[in-house]
């Protein structure tokens, strides 16, 4: 029976050594996947991804908004909760909006390439102000206040699930479908569909 050949026995060595390892790193990395999985599954509060903030200061910046907010939380269902925001114009020197908390919940799947779509969005305690410059008292005065909107975002329309707030002395409770005009179409095809209202003085 003859010898194998010392470069056939080398080539196996470094063979057995190549798979052995690719099976170890395999493994490793299996187990690292699965670490994290079962980190993000568990975690509650996570760091709000950069890019959305990224690209929300730059569409509110396009409309010379900047936006302020105390804490932000995140996870990995792709929920966003936000608390003590304020929104201020450049224009004005005091906030036009200001709210306790803003609920949102994006589409896990859309964030993974960047994209920010939501699919609900949730505002408690919010307040529309009219600027010292615009009102007539030359303060700032609240025109809506007390305010919490629970609504989601379609295609062509937005599903007004509540609206419960104080415009002036009038409370107002609304709830229903607003249709939003279709592309290139503004003012032909613009209609508002309410399911229900209710106000109160």
């Amino acid at each position: 029976m003859k010898a194998a050949h010392p470069f056939w026995s080398a080539c196996r060595f470094c063979g057995g050594c190549v798979a052995t390892f690719a099976c170890w790193t395999l493994w490793l990395l299996l187990g690292v996947l699965l670490a994290l999985q079962i980190y993000l599954l568990t975690a509650r509060r996570l760091a709000v991804p950069a890019f959305f903030l990224r690209a929300l200061e730059s569409r509110l910046a396009a409309a010379q908004l900047n936006l302020r907010f105390g804490q932000a939380s995140f996870d990995p269902s792709g929920r966003i909760t936000a608390e003590n925001i304020s929104l201020q114009s450049s224009s004005f020197a005091e906030p036009i909006f200001t709210a306790r908390a803003c609920y949102l919940r994006l589409d896990p799947w859309s964030l993974l390439v960047g994209q920010i779509d939501p699919m609900e969005i949730r505002v408690t305690d919010a307040n529309f102000f009219v600027p010292a410059m615009l009102s007539p008292t030359g303060r700032p005065e609240a025109l809506v206040s007390d305010c919490t909107v629970d609504l989601m975002p379609r295609r062509n329309a937005i599903s007004l699930v509540q609206f419960a707030g104080r415009v002036g002395n009038v409370i107002v409770t609304m709830r229903g479908d607003l249709r939003l005009p279709a592309g290139g179409q503004t003012r032909d095809r613009k209609s508002t569909r309410l399911n229900s209202s209710h106000i109160t003085i």
